[in-house]
């Protein structure tokens, strides 16, 4: 079963820095990345702050996340990379 992105998510994601997190969301551009902890509250707050105010800048983040997303994160992407590991791995 192939995945699909549905046509309403395109919106900007904003998480916590932890394991993965960070290779997905683009820093200030498809989403906001925080710090793991106490530290990273105050700065989420803000950022959830500006981006329910800002209708243009959630509007154009949420579709650079979701056209990111297409481009290297759907299915076919991802068994192509996986078929590259492996091949790699019986290589060797």
């Amino acid at each position: 079963m192939a995945f699909q992105l549905p046509v309403l998510v395109k919106l900007p994601v904003l998480l916590w820095v932890s394991g993965g997190t960070a290779k997905i969301v683009v820093n200030g551009s498809t989403g906001f990345l925080h710090p793991a902890g106490k530290e990273g509250v105050s700065p989420l707050a803000k950022n959830m702050v500006k981006l329910a105010t800002h209708f243009e800048r959630r509007l154009t983040m949420g579709k650079r996340g979701y056209e990111r997303v297409k481009r290297r994160f759907m299915e076919h992407h991802m068994a192509n990379r996986i078929a590259k590991v492996l091949k790699e791995v019986l290589h060797k």
